[in-house]
């Protein structure tokens, strides 16, 4: 099912004028930004929280005051007093305020406020932790009561949670007989080697030879450093019989994993450097998000396609910067095509000021007047008032003479 929204004029905060009218096609659970380039999905409209670009409208559309006045927040969120802003549930009452007018973390509603479940409320009745946090061993509420050594030895650990000796404390059973003495119990009882020696690890966990330690799966005959203590998860007459785990490839002397993006990078990470070996490569899948060079034997990460930075991770046969190949790629996402059509640059770096070619659209247009003048900064960023360049908006005020309007050029090194 597809939702039709039918957008009107509006006038933009960042452009005086700005009139849309676009038919624009969203899958239930997302929103049409105004300029009708993206959807978004639902929760992060009126969220109130512009900074990071991947989760909001570019023309920050999903952000305006008039429209969040009657945007009803969606399942599991709750919209703060000022009437302007969604934020989770979960987030009502906790440590922090996330409501710009703070009435998340007003005592009078809080003391009211029932938390959310899979929360506990603090003794005072005005905070809400998760429930995984109390009994811990750090302190989350802010009168101390989640670590009140009273309840915690009367308190059940949450699923997955182990209790510790003492009686007082709680422990992800994931850490249980890990090995790592500086995480765990207080009392270090998660490590004592008779409770370890019966202790049946958890999914996705190995146990070490010895029966005392477990470690991650992945971690496994991965040639790394060993994790096992008695260096059993290395032992080689084990990892021949070994089957990597999902996301991983076995190289052909049998005795180590890769990652399935490190097969046929150009980048030898097998002993036997078979994992490069031509004739296997030939017949390789490149993993999602990475792409096949032109002799069909190296994969490369789809950002570094077209990005002219040949001398960083590319194709050995150049074939990424083709430029007939170029002309005719779609950057990938939170990317920008420079105007030749034959590079993609971070959408980010658009009209920052910066013009070192290193970094920046060989042919300049990133840095265009009359293009940067009509350019709408991306979420948590600010125009200069030349309208030409746009930084970084905690950059405003802070004091530092390097990140100002016309200086960031100063900031990157080539």
């Amino acid at each position: 099912m597809f939702r039709h929204y039918i957008l009107e004029c509006i006038t933009l905060m960042l452009c005086a004028s700005c009139c849309y009218s676009i038919e624009l096609n969203c899958p239930d659970g997302k929103w049409g930004c105004l300029d009708g380039s993206e959807c978004i999905a639902e929760e992060w409209v009126c969220d109130g929280d512009p900074w990071d670009y991947k989760f909001t409208c570019r023309d920050r559309s999903d952000e305006d005051s008039a429209m969040c006045a009657q945007w009803n927040c969606s399942t599991g969120r709750r919209k703060c007093s000022d009437g302007l802003q969604c934020i989770r549930e979960k987030d009502v009452c906790d440590k922090l305020e996330d409501c710009h007018d703070g009435s998340d973390s007003h005592p009078s509603m809080c003391a009211k406020w029932n938390c959310t479940v899979g929360q506990w409320k603090c003794k005072d009745g005005f905070q809400c932790i998760e429930e995984k946090e109390v009994c811990d061993g750090e302190t989350d509420c802010k009168d101390k009561s989640d670590e009140n050594a009273t309840m915690c030895a009367q308190w059940n650990c949450i699923a997955g949670w182990w209790k510790c000796k003492d009686g007082l404390e709680c422990l992800d059973e994931r850490y249980v007989c890990d090995g790592l003495r500086w995480f765990g119990c207080k009392d270090k009882s998660d490590e004592d080697p008779v409770m370890c020696s019966q202790w049946n690890c958890t999914d996705g966990r190995w146990t070490c030879k010895n029966g005392l330690q477990c470690i991650e799966e992945r971690y496994v005959c991965d040639d790394t450093w060993r994790k096992c203590h008695d260096n059993s998860d290395e032992n080689a007459t084990m990892c021949v019989q070994w089957n990597c785990t999902d996301g991983y490839w076995k190289c052909q002397d049998g005795l180590k994993c890769v990652k399935n993006m490190q097969v046929c990078d150009g980048k030898p990470n097998c002993k036997d450097k078979l994992d490069e070996d031509p004739i296997m490569c030939a017949h390789w899948n490149c993993s999602d998000g990475w792409w096949k060079c032109r002799d069909g034997l190296q994969c490369i990460e789809e950002s570094k396609v077209c990005d002219t930075n040949d001398r960083f991770d590319g194709c050995r046969d150049e074939s990424d910067e083709n430029h007939k190949m170029c002309t005719e790629w779609n950057c990938p996402a939170e990317y920008w095509k420079c105007k030749d059509g034959l590079q993609c640059i971070p959408i980010n770096w658009v009209c920052d000021g910066n013009c070192q070619p290193s970094y920046k659209c060989r042919d300049e247009s990133d840095e265009d007047p009359k293009f940067c003048s009509q350019w709408n900064c991306l979420a948590g960023y600010w125009k200069c008032q030349d309208g030409l360049q746009c930084i970084i908006e905690s950059w405003l005020c802070d004091g530092n003479q390097f990140q100002i309007c016309h200086m960031t050029n100063q900031m990157r090194i080539p």
